[in-house]
């Protein structure tokens, strides 16, 4: 089933967190005219195998972009509920062939993804989906897109933007030689465990908040995975989500976090799923997935 196409009612959709597509929404933006030689000289490429970039408000990049109005008139209404990152802008560029796992945005961030250059494949299912998870993280092990069906899919081109809601789980796949993004992200502080998928992220805030007070945070997990999820309680919600990770840890009962970690820890480890992602890439580029080779060759 396609995702819905939509012209008005985007301060509706938005709130009941109801994917959608607006076709050329962005089709007059001078960012739909970016040259790789432009992009070059403007983004930050000293970080080996970066293939987002995160921008500033006062980025030189921004000034080709237009926020719609009715997503400022809908951060204006949530107010205190508002929790947006130092650098709300995501800036993605791909290869052909390049797609991800089904995976869920983490943060609970909702999503515009606006299509700048190229052409990407978005496959979406509803958060009342639950998937073979990695590890504490918020992605599927690899192979699961070759089986599961999506309950809803769309192409975007250039000047198509999309609504990912939070929790959603989506696979994107890059049609186009070059596919270029970019995407306005924010987190809703607001929660309830009323999905599948919401349920299990806050069982798994909880269960990592609950390993590191009692020091088996290390003891379980690699040093590396450790840090990322300690880092990523401290950032969560754009480093202001203190409020939603403590309404995620009220609905969960210790029983219920006891549960999550025995569920957890039989998931994949996040350093073998990592691993395996990079030799995909190799496969099917010749190396580990790498967007910033567009700067060194253009």
């Amino acid at each position: 089933m396609a995702v819905v196409e939509i012209q008005d009612g985007f301060e509706a959709a938005l709130a009941s967190r109801t994917p959608f597509v607006v076709r050329g929404a962005a089709a007059e933006w001078p960012a739909c005219a970016w040259t790789l030689e432009k992009l070059r000289a403007t983004t930050e490429t000293n970080e080996p195998g970066r293939y987002w970039y995160d921008l500033p408000p006062d980025h030189p990049l921004s000034e080709d972009l237009a926020q719609p109005a009715w997503l400022a008139a809908h951060w204006d209404r949530l107010g205190p509920r508002l929790s947006l990152r130092d650098r709300p802008l995501r800036f993605w560029l791909a290869r052909k062939g390049t797609r991800t796992p089904w995976h869920y945005d983490g943060n609970a961030l909702d999503v515009i993804n606006v299509q700048l250059s190229g052409a990407k494949h978005f496959a979406l299912m509803p958060p009342d989906q639950e998937m073979p998870w990695v590890r504490f993280h918020f992605v599927s092990s690899l192979g699961y897109e070759e089986t599961r069906a999506p309950t809803l899919d769309v192409t975007l081109t250039a000047g198509d933007l999309i609504f990912v809601p939070r929790f959603w789980s989506h696979l994107v796949r890059s049609l186009d030689e070059t596919n270029s993004n970019i995407n306005w992200v924010w987190t809703d502080t607001a929660f309830e465990a009323d999905t599948a998928v919401a349920a299990r992220e806050a069982e798994r805030l909880t269960a990592i908040k609950s390993l590191e007070a009692s020091g088996q945070l290390e003891r379980l997990l690699e040093a590396d995975e450790a840090a990322f999820l300690r880092q990523e309680l401290v950032d969560y919600g754009g480093g202001r989500g203190s409020d939603l990770v403590s309404a995620m840890i009220d609905t969960v009962t210790p029983a219920r976090v006891d549960a999550r970690i025995d569920i957890e820890m039989q998931n994949e480890p996040s350093g073998e799923f990592f691993a395996r992602l990079d030799t995909r890439g190799r496969e099917l580029h010749g190396r580990a997935r790498r967007a910033d080779d567009y700067f060194v060759n253009a």
